[in-house]
């Protein structure tokens, strides 16, 4: 019975652990909108950007579509939206082509978006240093997005 119960504890804490800062960023390989797989914690100097909802998606691509193409490349920087919980029918019908033309690589989260922490209307920005978290913040405007990549 503890046994049980120490398997129970654990597996619901490896479902439900967020990054944190000091935290090891572990090693993804999620799709882009055109099927191109990206590497996160490859680059031990990386910043994300998550959205989780529709009001971060189209504030860090209203801030992006302003940008060169390589912009995000240039600033170690991957853009990542959610999409965990959304209906396979709308994404495929609906939400990859309005990202395929966008000039810029989105990353889709497609399951355990659990991981990246989030609030409700903020893009997650995440800083790392040497394959750990350095910082997170969570950015409103496209203001909060310049000071974080200049």
């Amino acid at each position: 019975m503890r046994m049980l119960f120490v398997i129970a504890i654990l597996g619901v804490w490896g479902y439900t652990a967020i990054l944190s800062q000091g935290a090891k960023v572990p090693s993804l390989s999620l799709p882009d909108q055109y099927g191109r797989l990206h590497r996160i914690g490859e680059v031990p100097d990386q910043r994300l950007l998550v959205a989780f909802d529709k009001k971060a998606a189209l504030l860090c691509n209203s801030y992006l579509a302003k940008r060169s193409p390589d912009f995000l490349h240039r600033h170690h920087a991957l853009f990542i939206s959610c999409v965990d919980g959304v209906p396979q029918f709308l994404v495929r019908n609906f939400i990859l082509p309005q990202l395929r033309r966008q000039k810029f690589p989105i990353l889709l989260l497609y399951k355990n978006s659990n991981i990246f922490p989030k609030k409700e209307g903020a893009l997650t920005y995440i800083q790392t240093l040497r394959g750990k978290v350095l910082r997170i913040r969570y950015l409103y405007d496209e203001e909060d997005l310049e000071k974080n990549l200049p």
